[in-house]
């Protein structure tokens, strides 16, 4: 028994501590005189003639020195480099990474505590250079790498990390495979340099990810502090002309890759790359996923402090300016996430200009999403918001001209808001001239139609939604002509919509110079939905009851007015209060059932043409209570759970209890046996 005990413990202890991966560096290179300090190390070789230092299979060395020139570290095989103050600085002449990783290389790179280090490529190249091979970067100390230059027409600048530009003649290399898991990293894409309008193509490369013209690849950051800045391009050229890349993701024209961020101490900030014309537009990069003209790729946030900034006409997450793909497949499961668009027409979290929002679903964390053009959470400008899924988290998403969740604002038409569905947490959507939910707004005059609502599904959570300059809360946006309003589905949760502006629908459609906009529709299903609105236009026409709903009217912000109707039937699943000045009438032939464990508060007036029905005195006030009295049937449920947890599981449950009974008893019998 003994030895099974030492066996398990034995087992533990190696599945809890971890192995070193490596042992002992076998040497010190010093690169600025290109010599060893004391013996060579193993597996490692250097060149005086084309002055690399190159390694393979199992090298482990440390490298110290300050170099200026074509000194560079190449990485053939599976190595481990630790850099102690090492600072190499590629003359731009050359078209070298300071370290490359050649095809198939597995490089663990350390940062030696109290460490300070540089790598600054030349031309063309990434500072850290990954296409095909895999790097992991661990602290404690710091490190930046800045991608070499784009000086001629065609050709791309390289990523701070990741892949090298577009020759002119093939892509840009893609990011490879870069995990980070510790110190404080700063990468910068190179810049492009100006060139006549006629010529330049140039494209930029990402801080992290692709080199110019290239995709972001396979990116994990899970520790550490890490600064990217995507190239800042100072072209001159015709619109269309050059190309910005992400902080994080695809270089100028390359799509983001698979991104992953997570980790509580995770610090990370990104911002998008910009590009100008002379007309004062660009196509910027994301802070996080495409580069101009690239999609987003495939993003997850499971933790961390995540800070956002897109370049001009791009999100801060998602998809890059211009015409580009989509905003990707975007989840948010944990962290504190702040997103903003650049100058122009990006989405917060979403689409770049013309593009839409992509696939966004947030599950948890606090998410702050700030559009320009584009929606907070959704399609960029001229573009809808795509599918977006919220189900926990605080959510809180400001448009410019888009709306605060869903179209981007557009011309002649704005964006429709897509397919939204929120199940939970607290939502705070708001827009400046587009629908807290639903569409943006046209920019157009004459023709200028606003966005539709699109499908809107709210099945719980708290969820407040304030329509811009005429724009509805919830539904379509503003414009010469309203945008129709949602096809909105509210069967739990409390909902309150604010129109915008003068004229603007609480739920509807979005208001219009020439016409409003058809009011969609609104149906009251589930039985549990409560509802605050400036307005639902028009009621009854538009509503549709499948089970019920309770829906007051009234002005914002505390609706102290408000005259409330119970549609249906209604079984409240968190207590309501009718506020002093407030109104909640039953009508004939509706139901209001108020189970136990919830309670109905009246400061204000209850009228109740219909029925009440409460369980153990479940309604108490101090106000004006009129009409068919409460009815107090045998209580169905004499030990409710108002909200019970999906599949019971209760410790102090009657199974639960009679399981660890049973358990102990065995236990102690057991104890109890002798020996024969």
């Amino acid at each position: 028994m003994k030895k099974k005990f030492c066996l398990l413990f034995l087992l533990f202890i190696a599945c809890i501590v971890p192995s070193a991966a490596w042992a002992a560096p076998t040497g010190t290179f010093d690169i600025s005189v290109g010599d060893w300090v004391g013996s060579p190390g193993s597996n490692a070789d250097w060149d005086i003639s084309t002055r690399t230092l190159t390694l393979y299979q199992d090298a482990d060395i440390i490298v110290t020195g300050e170099v200026t020139g074509e000194s560079r570290i190449v990485v053939n095989n599976t190595a481990h480099i630790t850099l102690n103050d090492v600072s190499i600085d590629i003359t731009p002449t050359y078209e070298y990474s300071p370290l490359l990783l050649n095809n198939g290389a597995n490089l663990t790179l350390t940062l030696a505590a109290d460490s300070n280090n540089t790598l600054t490529a030349g031309k063309r190249s990434a500072g850290i250079q990954t296409t095909d091979a895999t790097l992991t970067i661990i602290g404690p100390g710091s490190l930046t790498a800045t991608g070499g230059i784009s000086d001629a027409p065609t050709v791309g600048s390289g990523a701070g990390i990741g892949g090298a530009g577009t020759d002119g003649g093939s892509g840009g290399g893609d990011g490879g495979t870069i995990i980070i898991k510790g110190g404080t990293v700063t990468a910068n894409g190179g810049t492009v340099l100006s060139q006549p309008a006629a010529s330049m193509r140039g494209a930029g490369g990402a801080g992290i990810g692709g080199g110019g013209g290239g995709g972001g690849g396979k990116i994990i950051i899970k520790g550490g502090t890490v600064t990217a800045n995507g190239d800042n391009n100072a072209g001159i050229g015709d619109p269309g002309s050059s190309s910005a890349g992400a902080g994080i993701g695809g270089g100028g024209g390359g799509g983001g890759g698979t991104i992953t961020i997570k980790g509580d101490g995770t610090e990370v900030t990104a911002n998008g790359g910009n590009t100008y014309y002379t007309d004062g537009r660009g196509a910027g990069g994301a802070g996080i996923g495409g580069g101009s003209v690239g999609g987003g790729g495939e993003i997850t946030i499971n933790g961390g402090t995540v800070t956002a900034t897109g370049g001009n006409d791009s999100p801060g997450i998602g998809s890059g300016g211009d015409m580009g793909g989509d905003g990707g497949k975007i989840t948010i499961n944990d962290g504190t996430v702040t997103a903003a668009a650049g100058a122009g027409g990006g989405a917060g979290i979403g689409g770049g200009r013309t593009s839409s929002g992509g696939e966004i679903t947030i599950n948890g964390g606090t998410v702050t999403a700030t559009g320009g053009g584009g929606a907070g959470i959704g399609g960029g400008s001229n573009r809808g918001g795509g599918t977006i899924t919220i189900s926990g988290g605080e959510v809180t998403a400001t448009g410019g001209g888009g709306a605060g969740i869903g179209g981007g604002s557009g011309n002649p038409v704005g964006g429709g808001g897509g397919s939204i569905t929120i199940s939970g947490g607290t939502v705070k959507a708001n827009s400046n001239n587009g629908a807290g939910i639903g569409g943006g707004r046209s920019t157009g005059t004459g023709t200028g139609t606003g966005g539709a609502g699109g499908t809107i599904i709210i099945s719980d959570g708290k969820v407040e939604a304030t329509g811009g300059n005429g724009s509805a809360g919830i539904g379509g946006g503003a414009g010469s002509n309203g945008g129709k309003g949602a096809e909105i589905t509210i069967s739990g949760g409390t909902v309150t919509a604010i129109g915008g502006g003068t004229g603007g629908a609480g739920i509807g459609g979005g208001k219009g110079n020439t016409r409003d906009g058809d009011p969609g529709e609104l149906t009251l299903d589930g039985g549990d939905g409560v509802v605050y609105a400036t307005s639902v236009k028009p009621i009854p026409d538009s509503l549709k009851i499948t089970t019920g709903g309770i829906v007051f009217i009234g002005t914002p912000p505390a609706f102290q007015d408000a005259n409330g109707t119970v549609y249906g039937n209604v079984t409240l699943r968190k207590d309501l209060t009718v506020e002093a000045g407030q109104t909640l009438t039953v009508p004939e032939g509706a139901a209001l059932t108020v189970p136990t464990g919830v309670t109905l508060t009246y400061h204000g007036t209850i009228i109740n043409n219909g029925t009440i029905y409460s369980w153990r005195g479940g309604v108490t006030g101090d106000g004006e209570f009129k009409g068919n009295p409460v009815q107090y049937p045998p209580d169905p449920d004499p030990d409710p759970d108002p909200d019970p947890s999906p599949g019971g599981g209760g410790c102090n449950t009657g199974a639960g209890m009679a399981g660890t009974l049973i358990l102990v008893s065995v236990f102690w019998a057991r104890r109890g046996r002798k020996k024969s």
